[in-house]
């Protein structure tokens, strides 16, 4: 039992570092995309 929750706790801890670090490449990323999009809809119009 011990080592079966030492190993979900392992999961657990790779899986929210992984979701973490796309997180903040997203945030990143995410307003330069919001501004070309923006840039591209007013050069449409």
């Amino acid at each position: 039992m011990q080592k079966l929750n030492r190993t979900l706790l392992k999961k657990i801890t790779i899986l929210s570092f992984l979701y973490f670090n796309s997180y903040i490449k997203a945030n990143k990323f995410y307003p330069k995309l919001m501004q070309n999009l923006f840039y591209i809809k007013k050069s449409i119009k």
